[in-house]
């Protein structure tokens, strides 16, 4: 007889088949699972993470609607004027995820006691606010009242304090003008998260218009402005501690550090 192969397939070519068969049943199971899937679920029904809604009371800068235009992903905005906020503010503010409080770009800096007073509940039942340098600092019809405690109470988390010269810190007149960097102070905050300082590279400065604010109490300094010339720093990101809600203050024009911001609106999400 020939010693030539039986013309059967040996153990391991028999293993190798049913390995291969078990492979394509599998495939097949798989393929069957995702079309079923396709075919009985709604993915328009799955939930997904809407863009947050913003609200801006004042006239901001130019810089910092550039940078909310360039993430319409992430939130859309509305902007109002404080005056039209005085009727029933609280029904007003609870359509909103974050508002900011910016002035900055008007002459007026006033908010009425019913805002101010609405702001606070907002924010002690779970809403987020931006403050934006002096804004918010006087009352309609109350030459008497200026800084922030009066209206928001404890809300914004630095104080306006006064002047050897008698003059409020946060008072127009008192504003001061820095050329330097904002240094971060906090090294875990996530508004900080990559940015160690900005502008980010060791020769180029931002020029910034500021206040010499004092810390309040119940706060967290996250960043801090330093003038390149006179090495005198200032607060420029501090944030009021809450079980609830938010409350952070900017020091200057938050749309000078788009990064910053950006990181901003991230942790307010």
């Amino acid at each position: 007889m020939s010693g030539g192969s039986s013309g059967f397939p040996s153990k391991s070519q028999k293993d190798l088949i049913i390995l291969a068969l078990i492979v394509i049943g599998a495939v097949t199971v798989l393929a069957v699972i995702i079309f079923a899937i396709t075919l009985f679920v709604d993915f328009d029904m799955l939930p997904v993470e809407n863009p947050m809604n913003m609200l801006i009371i004042g006239s901001t800068s130019q810089e910092v609607i550039n940078v909310l235009d360039n993430n319409d992903d992430l939130l859309d905005y509305r902007i109002k004027t404080a005056e039209s906020l005085d009727r029933n503010p609280g029904e007003q503010l609870k359509e909103y995820d974050v508002v900011m409080l910016d002035q900055s770009e008007q002459v007026s800096k006033e908010i009425s006691r019913q805002l101010g007073e609405a702001l606070a509940d907002y924010v002690n039942g779970g809403g987020n606010l931006i403050v934006v340098k002096n804004s918010g600092i006087r009352r309609p019809g109350a030459n008497d009242i200026l800084g922030w405690e009066a209206s928001m109470e404890d809300l914004v988390p630095v104080r306006c304090d006064l002047q050897l010269d008698n003059r409020p810190v946060c008072d127009e007149a008192s504003k001061i003008t820095v050329r330097g960097r904002i240094l971060r102070k906090d090294e875990s905050h996530p508004i900080m998260e990559g940015i160690e300082q900005a502008p980010a590279g060791p020769y180029s400065v931002l020029h910034l218009s500021t206040f010499d604010v004092g810390q309040g109490d119940n706060y967290k300094e996250i960043a801090y402005m330093e003038d390149s010339a006179t090495a005198k720093t200032y607060p420029a990101i501090v944030e009021r501690t809450s079980l609830l809600g938010k409350s952070i203050y900017f020091n200057y024009n938050p749309g000078k550090t788009r990064g910053i911001l950006e990181n901003t609106l991230e942790y307010l999400r």
